[in-house]
């Protein structure tokens, strides 16, 4: 009987996993969740996600390459629906995607919620810390005394002038808007090799069936 060979990658990420985008990068698993949540509601949910023996966090970005991976890929994937959906209702103006920073401790002191680790400090008029990649537009600014949250822009801010920042950007917002995030692992999942002798090689099957192998 001839057998044919697939492969499948299987994870501990939390039920109904898939109806979002899964995607990997350098070495680490990546999340979108296709789903709006304040920035406080989406790192608790992160922390909550495993991958093998890994837990998530909400996505730290640590070069130019992984920005440009992630927001290809997050453009190519959200519909216009969508990015309606992760657009605050009041702000920028501009469709966002939370990221893993904070200034909420200490302004100014922007950390990865990973480690902890820092990675700006101070305004617009700030440096990077220990020469850590940042990818500010004319931010962070804190507007209004309450923007402590790290964002990923989808498109340029504000309206109409957008001369603040460009789509692949980051901004400081109100950690209380609702938008979509990503959670990211620090592995990747192993292939399962698997053999499979029902359908035989090359052949098809409609409607209810059972594909037997090993």
């Amino acid at each position: 009987m001839t057998k044919i060979m697939a492969t499948i990658a299987l994870s501990l990420l939390s039920a109904g996993a898939f109806a979002d985008l899964i995607f990997e990068h350098e070495g680490h698993t990546y999340k979108l969740i296709e789903s709006a949540a304040t920035w406080e509601q989406a790192s608790k949910a992160a922390g909550t996600m495993t991958l093998g023996d890994e837990s998530g966090y909400l996505v730290r970005i640590d070069s130019a390459e992984e920005n440009t991976a992630i927001f290809d890929i997050v453009i190519e994937r959200l519909s216009d629906e969508q990015i309606a959906a992760t657009t605050p209702d009041e702000g920028p103006g501009a469709p966002f995607i939370w990221l893993g920073g904070s200034d909420a401790e200490n302004e100014g002191d922007w950390r990865w919620t990973n480690n902890n680790e820092p990675f700006w400090s101070g305004d617009f008029n700030g440096s990077p810390v220990a020469d850590r990649y940042n990818n500010w537009g004319v931010e962070p600014d804190d507007a209004g005394g309450v923007e402590d949250a790290l964002a990923l822009g989808l498109g340029g801010w504000p309206a109409p002038f957008y001369d603040l920042g460009n789509a692949g950007q980051w901004n400081d917002l109100d950690p209380s808007h609702a938008l979509f995030y990503i959670v990211e692992f620090d592995t990747t999942v192993e292939p399962i090799e698997f053999w499979i002798d029902e359908p035989l090689n090359r052949g098809t099957k409609a409607g209810v069936g059972t594909i037997r192998g090993w």
